[in-house]
């Protein structure tokens, strides 16, 4: 059960850690003196700590003397941990990061690592000296305890794939006597994979590149507790060197929020020479992919127009109007239908999400163009009720996806002109479909056909529709969702391994019209099931959004702000990722799960 209290989640991770460390296979080659553990620092331990961070820079920048190590009264820092860093950020950039070295058993261990961690960092080859008059209200010091050494059995990658958690973990590789670090930030800033990291490792070493395969190679991995702190007494614990929001956070004020800065990051990310957005843009490098998805493309024009008109906003005219313009102007008509042939096969995909988007739109041509796109899905539509995929191939592509899309067009536009072809063209549909997904369980088709069967149970009150939208939904949640991990910030989250903002996103699309047909029967069990689902997929689609308080590490924050990240542990953002996001913000604050 996913515990509101930050506090007791806390607890709670504490203690899996410890029972992770008791049964892991690792050697654990920590010492244990009689001192306080350093995960139970409170909050004004770590204020005094950060102050006097703070004291120790500002007398070193004046060239005054350093204060020593006497302890402020009713203040005791004798503490357990292996290693301590400082790291120096101010305006998004990181100044300089370095760690203390005084001996385990030293009297006063901590004020002398603070001291010698505070100065280092300031010496740190990528510290300006003339940044010294901008350490100002923008400035944050970020204190990294590392804890709980363990040392890892097999030099693998396989192994440590399973022991090292990527943002979680600190790791050092050591040869002979010489021993080098990267603190549990390093991974997420820089966007490495394990094996990227542990090769920057040994390249930081000066070792060989594969030195981590080595067996005279000792790796160890660290537990980590993480804080920020400002000149204004701030302090911010640290998760995967993000902030951890709590299910209790979530409101719809904050739905709504997070939806304006999903329009944002799109005013903010326009080609300039094509006028068009970006594909995909890599907040660590601040740069953009030179790929493109037209599908995609035409997916987020459709989420447009609904953020357009939820936010009753002008802001996504002008990039909406371009859109569309370029898109049409790939119109190609045969006979008495027509398709999008912006792609070298064009699909049935682009033809459906050009019909979505076109419903939302006041364009004057719109009624034309909707019936000669739909006559384009119709017409590739098989006497068994399934769809050919592909306008100019007879290749079998993205059966997964693509004709769910074009339903979901086809009954939309169903709503709008009660044109009995379409709704009959899915009632065709829907056994052959049904049938395909019990013998090829997938999570791929799910969203797509619940949202297409809500729609027609809406209009059919079939009973077989809600039992099937029922039985897709309860398959995924209970198969694919994450309820309990020992790494908190993954709970909620699609699929179990290597959970994903997008993936969780598009679930909660499909499973926010579960919950809807959930209300509409008045099935309880099911209702409070989609409803817990939800609450908790949002919590972890919000844990993946970049907002203004955890882009502090970014180097174009503007651009990255708004924007949903692949992962937990990859901070790349793609079109189609807010695409989802914003249809799944959307759905949920629609259904008032929050209130």
């Amino acid at each position: 059960m996913f515990v509101q209290n930050k506090i007791f989640r806390m607890i709670l991770y504490n203690l899996a850690i410890l029972s992770l460390s008791l049964s892991c296979t690792v050697v654990n080659t920590s010492s244990r003196p009689s001192k306080k553990s350093i995960e139970s620092l409170t909050l004004n331990d770590k204020k005094f700590i950060a102050d006097y961070v703070y004291s120790v820079m500002d007398s070193y920048m004046k060239g005054e003397k350093i204060p020593g190590t006497s302890r402020k009264e009713g203040v005791d820092l004798d503490f357990d941990y292996d290693r301590v860093f400082i790291s120096l950020y101010n305006q998004n950039k990181l100044l300089g990061c370095q760690s203390g070295s005084a001996k385990r058993d030293t009297q006063g261990r901590m004020f002398l690592d603070l001291k010698e961690a505070s100065i280092d960092s300031m010496k740190d080859t990528r510290f300006d000296k003339d940044q010294s008059k901008k350490l100002d209200r923008n400035n944050y010091v970020i204190l990294n305890f590392l804890f709980n050494k363990q040392k890892m059995k097999q030099n693998n990658l396989a192994y440590m794939e399973k022991n090292i958690e990527l943002g979680i973990h600190s790791v050092s590789v050591g040869r002979k006597k010489k021993r080098v670090y990267f603190i549990s930030s390093v991974p997420i800033t820089k966007n490495y994979d394990l094996e990227r990291m542990l090769k920057q490792l040994c390249k930081k070493g000066k070792f060989n590149p594969t030195c981590y395969l080595d067996k005279d190679t000792e790796i160890h991995r660290y537990d980590t507790v993480v804080f920020r702190a400002d000149r204004q007494d701030h302090i911010t614990d640290l998760y995967r060197f993000n902030i951890l929001v709590d299910e209790s956070d979530v409101t719809q004020k904050r739905i709504s929020e997070s939806l304006s800065l999903a329009k944002d990051w799109v005013m903010n990310n326009i080609n300039p020479e094509t006028n068009l957005l970006e594909y995909t843009y890599y907040p660590s490098k601040d740069t953009y992919s030179k790929k493109n998805h037209h599908i995609r493309q035409l997916a987020t024009l459709w989420a447009l127009t609904e953020l357009r008109n939820f936010l009753k906003t002008k802001e996504l005219d002008g990039l909406v109007k371009r859109t569309f313009e370029y898109y049409l102007s790939h119109e190609r008509t045969k006979d008495d239908y027509a398709y999008l042939a912006a792609d070298k096969n064009p699909s049935i995909a682009l033809n459906a999400f050009m019909m979505m988007a076109l419903s939302n739109s006041d364009l004057p041509e719109k009624k034309t163009l909707l019936k000669r796109l739909a006559g384009g899905i119709l017409n590739l539509q098989l006497p068994d009720g399934s769809y050919q995929t592909l306008f100019m191939s007879k290749e079998v592509k993205g059966v997964n996806y693509y004709p769910g899309e074009a339903m979901l067009a086809l009954m939309t536009l169903y709503q709008a002109t009660k044109e009995p072809l379409y709704l009959d063209s899915v009632k065709k549909a829907f056994p052959y479909y049904r049938e395909y997904w019990r013998n090829n369980k997938n999570t791929a088709l799910i969203p797509w056909h619940t949202q297409t069967y809500y729609l027609l149970y809406k209009e059919t009150r079939d009973p077989e529709l809600a039992e099937f939208i029922f039985e897709m939904s309860d398959w995924l949640i209970d198969n694919h969702q994450i309820y309990e991990s020992q790494y908190i910030d993954q709970i909620g989250g699609f699929p179990k391994k290597n959970p994903s903002g997008c993936s969780t996103a598009v679930y909660l699309e499909g499973i926010n019209d579960a919950y809807s047909l959930a209300m509409d029967k008045n099935d309880n069990p099911h209702k409070n099931k989609y409803a817990r689902s939800i609450s908790l997929g949002i919590r972890f689609v919000l844990q993946s959004q970049i907002n203004k308080e955890n882009s502090f590490h970014l180097k174009n924050s503007k651009k990255a702000i708004g924007g949903t990240t692949k992962r937990l542990t990859d901070n790349s953002q793609r079109i189609d990722y807010i695409q989802h996001t914003i249809r799944a913000f959307l759905k949920t604050y629609e259904n008032k799960i929050f209130e």
